[in-house]
């Protein structure tokens, strides 16, 4: 036991070191310290720490540059003149939901505003519609989802029970609170 803390002991200013210098040194690290220490779990351990530290602090950094990519399509850009729409979707099209909500948080860190209403105001139609939703928290998509099946003319039914059937009763019950909260007079 007392050679497996020492051997973990020695390797962690190691990894750190090499975390300072360059992401892919850091990464060459980790290969070196596990094809080193291969049977060692407390090694291993040690290593899927950092990688998952290191992940998400990648994480943290992307979602901070696709905020800025947001900012930046719809203050304009260079010109400063309407929302550079190729440069929207390529910062929030190609996100999964963790993703946006991440990004959606570094937004609201570096602008001070809500990037699903700035997203609503510089995009239209279903496009805009298509953003909007997809920077929804999961109970305000409920109420979202829910709007747009019963506005208008008529109710479209397959959205209704495409909605209902694919969520949870917690899922449905988080995203009545938001809906009601919307069309409840009282």
């Amino acid at each position: 036991m007392i050679s497996c803390l020492a051997s973990v002991s020695l390797l962690v200013p190691w990894i750190r070191s090499a975390a300072r210098t360059a992401p892919m040194a850091f990464l060459q690290s980790i290969a070196d310290a596990r094809a080193a220490s291969a049977d060692d779990p407390a090694v291993l351990s040690t290593c899927c720490t950092k990688l998952q530290e290191h992940n998400a602090k990648l994480k943290a950094q992307i979602a901070q540059l696709d905020a800025e990519a947001a900012h930046e399509a719809m203050v304009g850009g260079v010109t400063g003149i309407g929302c550079d729409h190729s440069k929207l979707i390529a910062a929030l099209c190609s996100r999964t939901k963790s993703q946006l909500r991440d990004t959606a948080k570094a937004y609201v860190e570096l602008y001070g505003k809500e990037l699903r209403e700035t997203v609503k105001k510089n995009a239209s139609g279903d496009y805009g519609t298509l953003l909007h939703l997809a920077l929804a928290p999961p109970d305000v998509y409920f109420a979202d989802i829910i709007d747009l099946a019963c506005g208008g003319m008529g109710c479209d039914h397959d959205a209704l029970v495409e909605l209902f059937v694919c969520q949870s009763n917690a899922e449905v019950a988080a995203g009545n609170h938001p809906w009601e909260g919307r069309k409840d007079k009282s």
